[in-house]
């Protein structure tokens, strides 16, 4: 089950790659149309109109090129990702006991379906 949802995950990488390789081609393609424009234009209120779409496309060119080189790679190996999972658990206590907020933040969502409930002063 655990490979079956590692390789769905990994599916979902490679699409959210290709997708976004495509923006990347076509914020280029718009680049170079704004560009051509640019050098028939000779009004100076447009050119600088265009000037600033050229920029903000850059910028998105920039953001979506560093989401491409992060994107469809898993932070861990199958083997390390299966290991911690099984150390969790074989012993959710020992993570408990590790003091770490974030720990014991993870232990109570995936111990529990929902939130904990009480009552106060009753015991």
């Amino acid at each position: 089950m655990f490979k079956d949802i590692w390789e769905h995950r990994l599916s979902q990488g490679a699409a959210q790659k290709a997708a976004l390789g495509a923006e990347l081609i076509k914020i280029e393609r718009q680049a170079s149309q704004l560009l051509d424009r640019i050098v028939e234009t000779d009004v100076v209120s447009v050119i600088n109109a265009y000037e600033a779409r050229f920029r903000k496309l850059e910028a998105d060119k920039l953001a979506v090129a560093e989401k491409l080189a992060t994107s469809g790679r898993p932070a861990r190996t199958f083997d390390d990702a299966l290991r911690n999972s099984l150390m969790f658990l074989a012993s959710p206590w020992k993570l408990w006991e590790s003091g770490q907020v974030e720990s014991r933040q993870a232990v109570l969502k995936l111990a529990f379906s929902g939130p904990l409930t009480y009552q106060r002063n009753e015991d």
